[in-house]
């Protein structure tokens, strides 16, 4: 299937709260992909959007950790890492509800 496509139902997914779920599809998508800086980069909008401020700070890094040069997801991490954050624990990660 079109990477875009599941990219489009896991934010479907994080947008009916099944979070863990649409991370899962986010991580299956980008495991090997040339493309994983922009579908984390992608993961870390759509989560906060939805309020999920500290998690989507996680995914913002992970863009980072595959572009360091990419000014983009420099901004995003400084900004992110500037966000209040109330964490939620679910199944041994801290997520933002």
């Amino acid at each position: 299937a079109d990477p875009l496509y599941k990219l489009a139902l896991a934010d479907l997914l994080i947008e009916e709260a099944r979070i863990e779920d649409g991370v899962a599809l986010y991580e299956e998508t980008a495991a090997g992909s040339t493309h994983a800086g922009a579908y984390y980069f992608r993961l870390g909008n759509t989560l906060s959007r939805t309020g999920c401020q500290q998690l989507s700070g996680r995914f913002y890094r992970k863009a980072l950790d595959t572009d360091p040069d990419n000014p983009f997801y420099k901004a995003r991490c400084v900004a992110s890492a500037d966000s209040p954050k109330a964490g939620v624990e679910i199944s041994g990660s801290t997520k933002e509800l």
